[in-house]
């Protein structure tokens, strides 16, 4: 079975502490933490080495990782000297990728600015992997490609969530065509329909996106094509926030979400 990691997005309620006991709890491999921009639950990880270390030493003791750390925009005024001790504390919690969004409707300069942040994070042992929303800049798996052409640099990637995969109008062709290096990993969720972008409204993606996703195997995503496309061995992130189930504790909401996973990848779980 690949790794499973239970995504900040589920959890967002969560400090990184209760995120990853909740997620061991349920049986997931690593976690995917939050800490920029600076307003979010877990950027005191960037300000506070004796949090991180505490952090750290909670991984270890529960045999967990962490998988990816968000959020990593390229807006027009991206700037990289001021995301250095982000990314020095993303390399000391000893994050594999880094989740990058395509804000920036200038494509030369975000490619650009790509490069500057693939440079500065391989030397920290990190990968950014971008990752294409049907309601940004980068919306769609073409477009991810050719920027990733353009940036030519081992450390660059692409994250493939379904949800964006499928609104944009993507399909398990154009993923099965994907050159398999370039996909760092996945992430897994559900929805209701399988109807492109343009059939909403830009606020009825952001809200889907969000909070109203399905979880694996409780909408219309063919999930089980979806993982058999994907490379041998590329990580899985559960990234299926659902307001239907917003009520529920994080422990709870963590347990539900292996268990809707574990039912998808036909893996009955612990006995």
């Amino acid at each position: 079975m690949p790794t499973l990691s239970l995504a900040n997005l589920m959890v967002t309620d969560a400090d990184p502490l209760q995120q990853i006991e909740a997620a061991a709890a349920a049986g997931f491999d690593a976690v995917g933490l939050c800490i920029n921009p600076p307003d979010r639950l877990g950027a005191s990880l960037v300000r506070d080495p004796a949090q991180r270390r505490s952090v750290k030493a909670r991984l270890a003791d529960l045999g967990m990782r962490v998988l990816d750390i968000e959020l990593f925009p390229l807006l027009p005024d991206f700037d990289i000297a001021s995301l250095s001790p982000v990314l020095e504390a993303c390399a000391d919690l000893g994050a594999e990728f880094l989740l990058v969004t395509g804000n920036d409707t200038d494509e030369q300069r975000a490619c650009d600015n790509y490069g500057q942040l693939c440079g500065f994070a391989a030397s920290l042992g990190l990968r950014p992997m971008l990752e294409f929303i049907s309601y940004r800049p980068l919306r769609d798996i073409h477009q991810a490609e050719r920027w990733l052409r353009q940036v030519d640099s081992a450390a660059a990637g692409t994250c493939v969530d379904a949800l964006h995969l499928f609104r944009s109008g993507g399909t398990l062709d154009d993923l099965r065509r994907t050159p398999p290096q370039h996909i760092g990993y996945a992430q897994l969720c559900d929805a209701a329909s399988m109807l492109p972008a343009q059939d909403f409204s830009n606020q009825e993606l952001v809200r889907e996106s969000r909070t109203n996703r399905r979880l694996p195997g409780e909408g219309v995503f063919p999930l089980a094509q979806f993982l058999e496309v994907l490379p041998p061995g590329v990580p899985i992130s559960v990234e299926a926030p659902c307001e239907r189930y917003a009520q529920l504790s994080v422990p709870e909401r963590a347990s539900l979400a292996m268990k809707t996973t574990r039912t998808v990848l036909g893996d009955p779980g612990p006995a």
